[in-house]
């Protein structure tokens, strides 16, 4: 039984030139032997199926003979072993950017974009570097000493590879090599220009005509305060050096940011426990707080803080990035009982004991309140 073209393709007797091309594409996406790795050969046969209703429904004249008699008229529109007949744009005509399209959609790049590299210019590879800070560092803002190995611009041509650019004779500029195999037409990349499309008359002897070669950089990036753990610094043009002499890749400087001793970041904030004698607590007054900044600042604290209590202190965090502006420090109380007391202190500090009221511990006083309630 003759196959229905219209059905391969998903698509009704009237639909338009267009809706033809689009489904031919949507289908051979779908169907495409390297997406269907696991079922290669069962893929082969149904593109095989799809580019034969695409070569006659994509034609007009062959479509209206048929739609007429149920085939092109041409023979099935095939000819000799199994293939097109005739050349590729012959055979497939409309055929290649449809192609061109499917082919870049599984990582092959298109013939139209290599032969955009008249000159055989690329740009170099991005580069990434991580730089370990403090968080002081990252307050404070600082200039990074950096050393690594890259591809640099070759000093014995200056990066162009050589002298006298010419076309390439194998793939004629294209920088990929097309050849049909029965149904299929496979792109490869020249074997000989290496997919740039032209070649070095005369290469340098130093680069082998590639215009880069391996040398050692150092440069001091400049890293603003404010920064964050995982922040990366974008330095232009610091990256590889480009093929031939193209633009050279940028240097990704990505930051990393030790903990600290005595602080703890939470976005712009910075969090510390600071430790106050029980006396203080009890008495309150001043007290010294450390700052990221290496200063110190006064603090004065009231009469009774409990252990845990947290105290704000305005614009004493870390500065936000590109702005003028700063988190908040935020403080938690941390009351030190004293240990190894003489005779006499232990001797004052139960005669305190005795005469505070419970009505002065509210907490323990409810506490106590709550136990006895249990157990009545």
């Amino acid at each position: 039984m003759a196959k229905d073209f219209y059905d391969t393709l998903g698509i009704s007797k009237t639909a338009t030139q267009d809706e033809i091309k689009a489904a031919y594409k949507k289908m051979a996406i779908k169907y495409h032997p390297d997406r269907n790795q696991d079922k290669k050969e069962e893929s082969e046969k149904k593109m095989k199926e799809i580019n034969e209703a695409y070569d006659t429904l994509g034609d007009p004249n062959k479509r209206q003979n048929y739609d007429r008699f149920g085939s092109s008229g041409q023979n099935g529109g095939f000819g000799g072993q199994g293939g097109f007949s005739g050349g590729f744009n012959q055979g497939f005509s409309g055929f290649e950017d449809i192609f061109e399209d499917i082919n870049s959609m599984f990582g092959g790049a298109s013939s139209r974009s290599r032969r955009e590299r008249s000159d055989g210019r690329q740009k170099g590879s991005d580069l990434r570097y991580t730089v370990k800070l403090t968080l002081k560092e990252a307050y404070l803002g600082i200039k990074k000493n950096i050393s690594f190995k890259a591809l640099g611009k070759c000093d014995q041509c200056n990066g162009k590879g050589g002298e006298g650019v010419i076309t390439c004779n194998e793939c004629n500029g294209a920088g990929t090599i097309r050849y049909q195999q029965g149904f299929f037409i496979v792109e490869n990349t020249c074997p000989k220009c290496r997919g740039d499309g032209i070649m070095i008359k005369n290469p340098c002897r130093s680069c082998k005509g590639s215009g880069r070669k391996e040398k050692e950089f150092n440069i001091t990036v400049d890293i603003p305060r404010g920064v964050s753990d995982s922040d990366n610094i974008r330095v232009s043009q610091s990256g590889e050096a480009g093929i031939r002499g193209g633009q050279s890749g940028d240097l990704f400087v990505a930051i990393k940011i030790t903990e600290d001793d005595f602080f703890r970041r939470d976005g712009d904030n910075l969090i510390c426990d600071i430790p106050v004698k029980f006396t203080r607590a009890i008495l309150g007054g001043e007290i010294a707080i450390p700052l990221i900044d290496g200063t110190i600042h006064k603090l004065n604290i009231s009469e009774g803080i409990q252990n845990g209590d947290r105290i704000k202190v305005s614009s004493k965090g870390m500065p936000r990035y590109n702005s003028n502006n700063f988190g908040d420090l935020f403080i938690y109380i941390k009351i030190e009982t004293p240990i190894n007391l003489s005779k006499d202190q232990k001797r004052i500090v139960e005669e305190l004991d005795r005469s505070i009221d419970d009505k002065m511990n509210p907490k323990t006083n409810n506490f106590i309140n709550k136990i006895k309630s249990l157990f009545n």
